[in-house]
């Protein structure tokens, strides 16, 4: 995503207002999504890890796993053990689509 991160501070001065954007630091952010539901454990963890030879120690990333619509049409995976197979990223997230919400692990 190439968007700049921060936020907009404001000041009222006689009666005038005043904006401005504050940029903060921000690492990077790659989305890759899956579509999980319905496989094995084991084909949603290869999945996964044919992702690696993206990945940068100074990436955040998010899994999407997509494809069902409860969270019950997914395999039930460790992403604990997930997480500590992948080369070395400054954060890892997960998160499933379950019909119109998303649950983060």
């Amino acid at each position: 995503m190439e968007e700049e991160k921060g936020f907009v501070a404001g000041e009222m001065e006689g009666g005038s207002v005043y904006v401005r954007f504050v940029p903060l630091p921000a690492h990077d952010m790659e989305i890759v999504e899956i579509r999980a539901a319905g496989l094995t454990a084991e084909a949603c963890r290869r999945a996964i890890e044919a992702q690696h030879r993206r990945l940068r120690e100074d990436l955040v990333i998010r899994f999407n796993l997509t494809g069902g619509s409860a969270t019950s049409d997914y395999p039930d995976l460790d992403f604990r053990s997930i997480r500590a197979a992948m080369p070395p990223v400054m954060e890892c997230g997960f998160a499933i689509r379950a019909g119109t919400r998303w649950v983060y692990r």
